[in-house]
């Protein structure tokens, strides 16, 4: 499974898990090209719009070079890479992680829920979208908990 490859719980050997990285990153940055450059060519986005898209390409094209280059010293060094991969494996970094996605992700549901509610009292349309984007987020947790029951 790409997640497991991706968070170090599969059985990929740690070199190959930084090339996905790697192209992860390359993705990213041009996810980020495209969207400064949807910015410049739809005439009708409004100023607000244009400098939202431009401003989100920028964070992911320097989000995904800093990611390339990180994963490429991290290849090219044979201690760093020795290093990151015992740091990656070792059982009670992971552990941490997944509490920290397991705590943050509850913390995430519940402000959607609180959001929902002061929706209501503001806009009709915001507490919607909060309630697709809640609907969305309970559907993933539901299909990935199936799928984890599944394979492990």
């Amino acid at each position: 499974m790409l997640f497991e490859q991706l968070f170090g719980h599969g059985t990929v050997n740690f070199e190959k898990r930084c090339r996905v990285r790697i192209r992860a990153g390359m993705g990213a940055a041009l996810l980020g090209f495209l969207s400064i450059a949807a910015a410049f060519a739809v005439e009708k986005t409004t100023e607000v719009t244009g400098q939202m898209c431009i401003w989100f390409g920028i964070g992911l094209v320097v989000g995904g070079i800093l990611k390339v280059v990180r994963n490429q010293k991290i290849l090219k060094n044979p201690d760093l890479k020795k290093s990151r991969e015992i740091m990656e494996t070792d059982e009670r970094n992971r552990e941490i992680g997944l509490k920290c996605w397991a705590y943050s992700g509850y913390t995430m549901f519940l402000l959607l829920y609180i959001g929902i509610l002061a929706g209501v009292f503001f806009n009709e349309m915001i507490a919607q979208v909060l309630l697709v984007v809640t609907a969305v987020y309970a559907l993933l947790l539901f299909i990935f908990r199936r799928l984890l029951e599944k394979s492990m």
